[in-house]
Parts: structure tokens; sequence; C-alpha cells
């Protein structure tokens, strides 16, 4: 029989006669790594049955030090499908371990994650829920192979929800958007990134070779070396402290050259942005150092640092390309980004990494 912890408003026998039809059997127990917050409440029904306007909601934490005492319902699937029907859109209902040793189902807080702005990504206690595409598979078969190889930054998948949501691992630690946070921004960060990006791509080059060469949302490049990450840059990256430690956001994962994805990691990570802009920091020289940084921490062969600018260009000229075609195709975050004219600031950085290319070239 499935167990469902009540922290909140179901532990009230009104309120479970309401919705179960009787009291459950119940046994206390706790859960660790949580803290209660309060969730307003506007459906006149709950309120009706409750009797309240604000009720309390999990969110996680992490710390063991945060515990919150409950009781473990003993429910039907049924009972399951009232409670969901009881709790409002703040909730999201998950598993997980109780202080006991028993694992229970359990409503928490749902907390919308800062990310690159094409998917609306929802975290609910050590997972996340995202939006799938016909390319998921190929994603899902990619975080399996990470994970069976031993590679731990990056989330493993756990299913795939009826109505088209993948569920993944949360990974903890910050995210930077633009402009760069100083963690992001950081020598450690940047070496860091480097070296993680290696490992991701040592991780992926045996995979790689017998791997699909159609099915990814954007298309293979030859030679296939490795999968591309396709979006390696700080708001798919998790921060601890400066450090990075880990890799989210696989949607534009693809077989190609390990440096297709240096060329972006660096043009992100450097960053080779016109000086002044929001999104960079740095004068050119700068820049320059730091990317020779980043090229020795990745360890970046002499043949791939000689083509490097080219692919920067022709990565970025390719990023413009696919958001028009995304927009065109109805993709309304892409139709988004280039009204705000982030196809114009890529061409921009094109136009000064060639007119650079002196500087960058010799690093």
């Amino acid at each position: 029989m499935p167990l469902l912890f009540s922290y909140g408003t179901l532990r009230d026998p009104a309120v479970q006669r309401a919705n179960f039809g009787r009291t459950p059997a119940a046994r206390p127990d706790r859960i660790v790594g949580f803290r209660l917050a309060a969730l307003e409440i506007t459906d006149p029904a709950v309120i009706a049955v409750s009797g309240r306007t604000h009720h309390p909601v999990l969110l996680a934490t992490g710390d063991p030090a945060d515990t919150v005492d409950g009781a473990a319902l003993e429910v039907t699937d049924d009972d399951l499908l009232r409670a969901d029907d009881y709790e409002v859109d703040g909730y999201h209902r998950v598993e997980a371990p109780l202080a006991s040793g028993a694992t229970a189902w359990v409503y928490v807080g749902s907390e919308i994650l800062a990310g690159g702005g094409v998917n609306e990504v929802v975290r609910v206690g050590n997972r996340v829920r995202r939006p799938t595409g016909p390319w998921s598979p190929h994603v899902h078969d990619l975080l399996r192979h990470l994970a069976a190889v031993g590679f731990r930054e990056a989330p493993r998948v756990h299913r795939v929800t009826p109505d088209g949501f993948e569920v993944l691992d949360f990974l903890p630690g910050e995210v930077s958007n633009y402009p760069a946070t100083p963690a992001a921004a950081s020598a450690e960060a940047l070496v860091s990134a480097a070296e993680l990006l290696r490992r991701y791509h040592d991780a992926t080059a045996e995979y790689a070779a017998t791997a699909p060469r159609t099915g990814w949302q954007v298309p293979a490049r030859e030679p296939v070396e490795v999968i591309c990450h396709g979006d390696f840059a700080p708001h798919n990256c998790v921060l601890d402290g400066n450090r990075v430690a880990g890799l989210i956001d696989f949607d534009f994962a693809h077989p190609g050259p390990r440096l297709w994805d240096v060329a972006y990691a660096a043009y992100r990570w450097v960053p080779m942005t016109v000086p002044g802009h929001l999104d960079g920091f740095g004068t050119t020289a700068e820049q320059a150092v730091r990317l020779r940084v980043f090229c020795d921490s990745y360890g970046l062969a002499a043949a791939d640092r000689a083509g490097l600018v080219d692919a920067v260009v022709a990565r970025l000229t390719a990023l413009v390309d696919f958001m028009h075609a995304a927009a065109a195709a109805g993709h309304a975050a892409f139709a988004g980004h280039i009204e705000a004219g982030h196809d114009e600031f890529y061409r921009g950085d094109i136009a000064y990494v060639l007119a650079q290319r002196a500087v960058f070239d010799v690093a």
C-alpha cells in the first residue's frame, strides 16, 4: 500500500474525510533536507475544505539539519489521485525517503529555475521537470551512458511523464546568466569549465562512434569525435563556489568534432564578446589571455588551436541561422530572441572576432 507523507492540512481528519472518505491509518515520521514555507491558496474549493488561505509547503534545501515532522498515511492509488485534485498547482507530488527508512509520496513546492530562456524548467524537490522534444530519446540514452561510465557532473534521467515532461536530477549549486556573476567570471571557473568540458568529451568519445547520426535537435557534424554538448555556457553550468561542478540542458547535444564544442564554450566563457557589452567583460588583450588559459586547461591540440577563430565564426553563424529557422517554424522563444536583437549581437561578435583575429590567434 502506498504511503503519503502529510505535514500540513492533509493531517487534518476533516480534510482527510473530505478527500478520502475516511481517516487513513498513520504513523509519525519526518522528512530530511526540507524546510517549511507558506503557500497562498486562491482556489475557493480548497479553502472551503481546509478553512485556510495559506497552506504549508515543503521546500528542498538538501541540508540534513533541516527536518519536518509529519505522518505517513496508508493510502490507495485512488486516494493519491484524490489528493492530487485537492493540492493546488503550487505543489507537485514526488517520492522521497523518510527518516524511518520508508519511501513515501510527498507534496513539495515547485520552483522555476533560471537558465537559457528557451524552456521553462521546474524544480520539484531533488528533481527537475523539463519539456521533451523528438530528440529527447537520444539525449536520455546519452545521459544513461554518462551515468554508466561514471561521469557524475550530468543529471540522471528518471522517467518521462505521461504529459511529456522528462524528470531529471536537480544538480545543486548556482547557475549564472548574463552579465556573468563574479563566480562565473572568476579564473577558477574558467579553468574548471574547460576541464569539465574535456572530461565530458572524453566520456562520450566511445559512445559517439556508434551513436545515431540523425534524430538530434541539430544535425550531426563531421568528423564525429564526441557528442557535443551544443550549448556549453555559464547558463548551462552549475557552480559550487567558483568551481564549475555540473553540466545541464543537453537539448542541443549532437555528434561532432571537439573543436565545434570548444569554440562555442570558449566564446562564452572567455568571453569573446565586444568589450563594453553587457554580456561581456575584459579588454581584447585580457580576453586573449583567458582564451589561452581555457585552451590550455582543456588540452586543445595545436591543430585545433590554429582553427579556433574560424570555428568560433562558423559556430556563431550556425547559431544565427538556427535561430532564424526556429523562429520561422513558429518557436516563440527564438522569435523573442530575434525580436530582442540577439542575432545582431552574435553578428556583431562575429565581426569583432574576425577584426581581432591577430590577437586571438596567438592565444
